[in-house]
């Protein structure tokens, strides 16, 4: 029998319950952990990574609401007429 599941929280999920009872009896789970330690710290600089780019993909959408504004601005101001006359 393997390990009693008395001590661990209610919270695990499933599939990580599954693919412990699926283990061979001589799995090396020290190797195990230390990928999944790996696995864990990887998805931590993905996640870094990501927030990084929607912080600079909301930068460049403000600046292109800004850059959106003033020409708004320009063709009501009637100085740019190829503008205006797409807005008729």
């Amino acid at each position: 029998m393997r390990g009693r599941f008395s001590g661990l929280s209610r919270h695990i999920p499933l599939g990580a319950v599954d693919l412990y009872l699926q283990l061979p009896p001589d799995a090396d789970l020290k190797r195990l952990d230390a990928l999944a330690r790996e696995a864990n710290a990887s998805l931590g600089r993905s996640n870094a990574k990501l927030d990084e780019t929607i912080a600079r993909v909301n930068t460049t959408l403000k600046k292109l609401d800004e850059i959106d504004g003033r020409l708004d601005k320009l063709a009501e101001d009637g100085l740019c007429p190829h503008d205006a006359e797409l807005t008729r």
